[in-house]
C-alpha cells in the first residue's frame, strides 16, 4: 500500500513539473514574440518625448457651455496620463506599459518589478460594450499569454471593476468635472469620453 501511495504522489508531483515546465516554456516563447511585435503596439518604451497638455483638455471641457462637449485622448495621451499619474503600490513598479487597442476592447499589457524581481508580462482586457454607458470592466487577466482562471483571478476581477465602476460613479455623483460622464469609448486609436 505504501508502495502505491509512493508512486501516486511521484506521479503526481512529476505531472506538476511536466505542467509548469510547459507554461514556462510558453511564456517565453510568447514573451521572445512579443518583444519583436510590441514595436508595432503603443507603449511607453517607445512613446514620444513629447508633452501633452491633457489639463487644459479637462479644463475646455469642463468649462464648455456645449451639450456636446466630449473629451477625446489619443493612446498616447492616456498612457502618458497613467505613467505619471498611475502609482501601482510602493514595492511594485512598472517597467513598461502597452496597449493592443481594437474597437471596445484594450489589451494593456504590464511589465512588472518587484524589488529587483522581473514580474512575468501581465495582461488586462479592458471592455466596453456597444452600450451608451460610462461602464468599462476587466474581462480576463493573462500572465504573458497563458489566461488566468476564473477561479483564480474572480477577486482580482472583482476589485478592479469595483475600482473602475467607484471611480466613474465618485466623478459623476460629486460632479468632479461639472458634467456627467454618460459615455466612455474605446477606439483602435484613442478613448472619447462623453
Amino acid at each position: 500500500m505504501k508502495r502505491i501511495f509512493k508512486y501516486v504522489c511521484l506521479g503526481i508531483l512529476l505531472l506538476f513539473v511536466i505542467f509548469v515546465s510547459f507554461v514556462t516554456v510558453k511564456y517565453f516563447v510568447w514573451r521572445k514574440i512579443f518583444n519583436e511585435e510590441k514595436i508595432t503596439m503603443y507603449c511607453t518604451s517607445n512613446m514620444p518625448e513629447v508633452t501633452f497638455n491633457i489639463e487644459d483638455k479637462i479644463k475646455n471641457y469642463v468649462l464648455s457651455n456645449s451639450t456636446t462637449a466630449y473629451l477625446e485622448f489619443s493612446i498616447d495621451e492616456t498612457m502618458s496620463f497613467l505613467k505619471d499619474y498611475v502609482k501601482v503600490s510602493d514595492s511594485l513598479k512598472a517597467n513598461d506599459m502597452c496597449v493592443n487597442a481594437k474597437k471596445g476592447k484594450w489589451e494593456v499589457y504590464l511589465d512588472l518589478e518587484v524589488g529587483k524581481i522581473n514580474l512575468p508580462w501581465v495582461r488586462f482586457d479592458i471592455v466596453k460594450d456597444d452600450r451608451e454607458t460610462a461602464e468599462l470592466f476587466v474581462s480576463d487577466i493573462f500572465l504573458g499569454n497563458v489566461k488566468i482562471g476564473k477561479i483564480l483571478s474572480e477577486k482580482i476581477l472583482s476589485d478592479m471593476n469595483k475600482g473602475i465602476s467607484d471611480g466613474v460613479l465618485m466623478v459623476n455623483e460629486n460632479n468632479f468635472l461639472g458634467r456627467e460622464i454618460s459615455n466612455i469609448e474605446l477606439f483602435e486609436d484613442k478613448v472619447v469620453v462623453r
